[in-house]
């Protein structure tokens, strides 16, 4: 649950992408893919440990709190806070357009209780959606957003697909797995780009002197 999903750009070739690294010093979208799925419930365990950031300290755990008439609980794994972006008091589906955005509604507790949905509005059992969530990055709050699909029947279950935060308390949109470039940057890494390698080396060596 700890491997993170990077990109990387080969080195020697003039890229947009590298020229926007060097020129903007930016907050980062941390992005987990699917690699990192997990489930609780489903016949699979009763109770499973979310490490959002990938550190050795998860922030909340799943938990099937009475096997036979399954409660799905979630609640935090150590002292941060953390919670689900909730609407009216229920953990909401979001629209892929949708702002996730920390001091809004969280909220942790059942989502599943006695094989029925508790408190999410706007899911279908056995059909991806996504949910915003919110934790404490140390003392930093931090938003984010999950692909999840929830399970109703008789042997519920979660299943976590993948997730993103943007580390430095930034807003973020659901389903953005990488920056976006604000728009000087963007100008000054096409300017360099146009000038080629070797143009790029003779306005270094300008500035230098």
């Amino acid at each position: 649950m700890t491997n993170k999903s990077k990109k990387y750009h080969k080195t020697g070739t003039l890229t947009v992408s590298s020229l926007l690294a060097a020129s903007s010093a930016q907050a980062v979208v941390q992005y987990f893919d699917t690699t990192n799925q997990f489930s609780v419930g489903l016949g699979l365990n009763t109770q499973a440990l979310w490490n959002i950031d990938g550190t050795s300290q998860p922030e909340l755990f799943f938990i099937v709190t009475a096997p036979g008439n399954s409660n799905i609980f979630a609640s935090r794994a150590s002292a941060v806070s953390a919670g689900f972006l909730s609407n009216g008091g229920d953990v909401t589906n979001l629209n892929t357009n949708y702002t996730v955005q920390t001091g809004t509604n969280f909220r942790l507790g059942d989502l599943i209780r006695g094989s029925n949905f508790a408190n999410l509005s706007g899911f279908n059992s056995g059909q991806s959606g996504f949910m915003g969530f919110s934790f404490n990055n140390g003392s930093l709050p931090v938003a984010g957003w999950a692909e999840v699909t929830f399970f109703e029947g008789p042997d519920p279950g979660i299943t976590i697909h993948r997730w993103a935060y943007e580390d430095d308390g930034s807003s973020i949109q659901v389903g953005q797995t990488m920056n976006v470039p604000e728009p000087a940057a963007v100008a000054t890494g096409l300017g360099a780009l146009a000038l080629g390698a070797a143009g790029l080396r003779r306005w270094r060596k300008r500035r230098v002197n």
